[in-house]
């Protein structure tokens, strides 16, 4: 369905509720104030068909009960026949043909006791047999495989296959979301009750990956939000828990099913461009995440493997991020912010032994990706920009100011850089308000600037006669000089409030600390500079008065 043609449903649909609505106050006022003598007085009231979004009953108690009492047995009648299965072939009490027989044919008795419930009477109990004749048959095909060896592999694919097809005819023929969601879950999860530590890798990612792609692309196709979920989340679940639980390993053959399931869904999302971003960036967004954490699994052990996942995963994002697509902004941003964040891991790697090249490099990174974000009008790439910068003020605050390096002092000066060069030109911010930057940058460098400072200070100081009070007093009148310079540049009140909060500081501790510590002549030198930073504050504020 085009986009066009999904909108004019769409008014078609709120115009039909809107019309409903109007029916019925229409015939309350015809029932409020009749005529007299009218025919219509007795005419009984004409039932008009409601809408579903105009008017929605809500569910009692028992309702509810009725509803999810089903499902969740089912689901407990479906794990007993698994234990009762493990059960028999513990004790030798059924040949394994004969299991796997009875597994088949309790499917069909499932199946067949749904479909006459559903034609009886359409409930939630027929929803949840015939979802649990599929589950079932699933459960029998793996046992027949995993457990007894009986069904070879390439049957055992075809039967899945087969399995997983009757599922989603089956929600369409009962027109059913629950239903395709009773089989995903049953379908994910139950194999692990029957493999445990015995399944073959192989053959379990295969059959989890084709249980994934029927049911997304069902998902997509009927646009099933629940059984979306499931088939994402569901799936990540399975192949990580296999992989740590049930091989006990994790493999290219695990790297490769997650690769597949973020590929599809990147496919789905590009193609349906009536598809709701809530849907499908959380799922690209999970996947990516653990693409990574099982990439770095397999291929930590060796740089020159890592390094070939980190640039090929970083050329696959940046290139997606450069998709002409005016309707898929919000991912393309993702994408890119993707990509920045597998380029921040090559440098990481690369530069692992020269910690602080490595944050100039993580500080000019950020740049990059605060301006192409505002390019872009990303959101996401901004912030992801800003928590870069988080961690380098982090390294940089780690160790004393003592030992503070040239490189060192660069790194601050390029992260006090950054913050002034978003203030100077916030006109052409987009993804933030400007307002926004003018009210948050001026606090900001002004924090880094006093650290900074106080770093300074330290490294001056250490092991020398220079005391450190009258430094950092000095230090702080340089800030208050510092802040009003500013002021008197860019004519914003922010500058001015920290300018005039620090005089006073600065003050309060030169009377009341440093005065009973440091010899006459410091303070002389202190009062007097000061002194005429005050006076000069006080004569722009008595021009500002005059005008």
């Amino acid at each position: 369905m085009t986009d066009r043609a999904y909108q004019l449903e769409e008014k078609v649909r709120h115009i039909e509720a809107e019309l409903v609505e109007v029916k019925k106050e229409l015939r309350n006022l015809k029932q409020d104030k009749p005529e007299a003598g009218s025919v219509d007085e007795h005419r009984p009231a004409i039932s008009e068909p409601v809408s579903p979004a105009a008017e929605k009953v809500p569910k009692d108690m028992e309702q509810i009960i009725s509803d999810w009492l089903p499902r969740v047995f089912i689901l407990v009648f479906v794990l007993g026949i698994i234990w009762a299965f493990i059960a028999a072939m513990d004790r030798g009490i059924l040949s394994p043909p004969i299991r796997v027989l009875a597994g088949f044919v309790v499917s069909g008795l499932l199946y067949g006791s749904g479909h006459m419930q559903f034609r009886k009477n359409p409930s939630a109990l027929s929803i949840v047999l015939l979802g649990g004749s599929i589950v079932v048959y699933i459960a029998s095909v793996f046992a027949g495989n995993v457990l007894y060896q009986l069904i070879p592999y390439s049957i055992t694919l075809i039967l899945l296959a087969a399995g997983m097809v009757a599922g989603v005819w089956m929600s369409r023929k009962y027109a059913s979301q629950s239903l395709l969601a009773i089989i995903g879950l049953g379908a994910y999860l139950y194999p692990f009750l029957f493999a445990g530590d015995r399944g073959t890798e192989t053959i379990f990612y295969l059959y989890e990956t084709l249980i994934f792609a029927g049911l997304v692309l069902e998902s997509m196709y009927k646009r099933y939000k629940v059984t979306w979920n499931i088939a994402n989340y569901a799936f990540i679940f399975a192949v990580v828990f296999f992989a740590f639980v049930g091989a006990g390993t994790t493999t290219f053959v695990t790297l490769s099913a997650l690769a597949i399931q973020q590929l599809l869904i990147i496919y789905l999302a590009f193609k349906h461009h009536t598809a709701s971003k809530e849907m499908y960036i959380p799922a690209i967004s999970t996947g990516a995440l653990f693409l990574y954490l099982i990439g770095l699994s397999v291929f930590g052990q060796h740089d020159y493997q890592l390094y070939s996942f980190y640039f090929a995963t970083a050329a696959v994002y940046g290139g997606l991020s450069l998709v002409k697509s005016k309707s898929h902004t919000v991912l393309k941003n993702t994408f890119f912010v993707f990509s920045m964040f597998y380029l921040f891991l090559i440098i990481t790697e690369l530069l692992e032994e020269t910690v602080y090249v490595q944050m100039l490099v993580y500080i000019f990174q950020a740049a990059i990706v605060y301006y192409l974000s505002q390019k872009r009008n990303s959101l996401f790439g901004t912030i992801a920009s800003f928590l870069v910068l988080i961690m380098v003020f982090n390294q940089l605050s780690l160790y004393p100011g003592r030992d503070l390096s040239i490189i060192e002092v660069l790194c601050w000066l390029s992260l006090i850089g950054f913050f002034l060069a978003i203030y100077c030109f916030r006109e052409k911010a987009i993804a933030l308000q400007q307002s926004m930057i003018t009210i948050a940058a001026p606090y900001i460098i002004a924090g880094l600037l006093l650290y900074f400072f106080g770093e300074v200070v330290d490294v001056l100081t250490y092991r020398r006669a220079f005391d450190f009070d009258i430094a950092l007093s000095i230090s702080w009148m340089v800030f208050v000089a510092m802040m009003y310079a500013a002021y008197s540049f860019f004519k914003e009140k922010h500058w001015q409030y920290l300018g005039l909060a620090f005089l006073l500081i600065t003050l309060a501790k030169i009377i009341l600390y440093d005065l009973t510590t440091i010899d006459i002549v410091w303070r002389a030198v202190l009062f007097i500079s000061l002194g005429v930073i005050g006076l000069f504050i006080s004569r722009i504020y008595y021009n500002q008065q005059k005008k």
